[in-house]
């Protein structure tokens, strides 16, 4: 994109951007890749080291090809400036922006982009965003006449801006509710949490002659918020649609399924996830016992 816009312009990147979207932000939006260089109140990115368990400073320079996707220092007034500039066609006229929105056609007919921005869908409702240096996020709803800014400088796990910006926006708008997201975010930083939780068989109990997998939302969600909860397995070919294996709200924050052990040959190792709306492979949490080893980290099952 960047390489276009100097194309098109016979300007750089950094300098046509500043001009056009910044021209009264002077020295409150800034241009750098290179963690090194002073930059007058600039927040300093830090990374965790998993190895020494500390927070590093940021000390490399990316050069100026990660400038469109990292480089962009701004103040939070003059971000939340620009946004409603953005909002108001002050950049683009409304024709233009919804053009840039919509996807993008690749030839492999898979991937789903816009002309430059994210695209997103939580409950049939579609958000445009971006991110920069997995420590900043911008996302909007147009729809829903919202918009979500976050800036943070690291974190000590996986990067946070997605479940961070798609939280908030269900709890400023019960529709935009992202229940797989919910259930991710809560599965992934438990080990933050409680990071010497015992480990134990996860997913599943047997009682007398029947398997009983089972799942447990976190306090946020209610069971009647989600449209379907399945388990996919070896056993039923990975098949989250599979009609035997869609389990039942039991109450407002458990899923179950129970299957006779008759169905499940003793002694065989079989893999499983659970399953969202058909499409939301869970992860697994890091306090399961019972896992394949593999880089899926699959859940396991085992009848002796």
């Amino acid at each position: 994109m960047a390489m276009i816009i100097e194309k098109i312009t016979g300007e750089k990147f950094e300098n046509y951007i500043l001009k056009n979207q910044f021209s009264d932000a002077q020295d409150k939006v800034v241009f750098s890749s290179n963690g090194l260089e002073n930059i007058p109140n600039r927040v300093q990115k830090y990374n965790y080291d998993d190895t020494t368990e500390k927070y590093i400073k940021f000390a490399k320079n990316e050069g100026e090809r990660s400038l469109p996707s990292n480089g962009l220092a701004i103040t939070l007034p003059d971000f939340l400036k620009w946004s409603i500039r953005l909002s108001r066609n002050d950049f683009l006229n409304k024709e233009t922006k919804s053009m840039m929105w919509k996807p993008f056609d690749y030839k492999n007919k898979s991937d789903f982009f816009g002309y430059g921005w994210e695209i997103s869908k939580v409950n049939d409702i579609y958000s445009y965003g971006f991110s920069g240096g997995n420590v900043s996020a911008f996302k909007t709803f147009p729809r829903n006449d919202l918009t979500i800014i976050l800036m943070y400088n690291g974190s000590n796990s996986f990067p946070i801006q997605y479940h961070a910006t798609n939280h908030i926006a269900g709890l400023i708008d019960k529709l935009l509710v992202d229940a797989y997201s919910l259930v991710e975010e809560s599965i992934t930083s438990e080990k933050l949490i409680n990071p010497i939780s015992k480990k134990e068989i996860y997913g599943y109990k047997i009682e007398n002659d029947k398997i009983i997998f089972s799942f447990k939302l976190p306090k946020s969600l209610k069971t009647k918020q989600i449209k379907s909860f399945s388990v996919g397995g070896s056993f039923n070919n990975w098949n989250p649609e599979n009609v035997n294996y869609q389990m039942v709200a039991i109450n407002n924050t458990t899923f179950e399924l129970a299957i006779p052990k008759s169905q499940f040959e003793k002694g065989k190792t079989y893999a499983f996830k659970f399953v969202i709306n058909k499409t939301g492979w869970l992860p697994t949490p890091s306090k399961a016992l019972n896992i394949d080893g593999t880089p899926d980290n699959n859940l396991t099952l085992r009848i002796n």
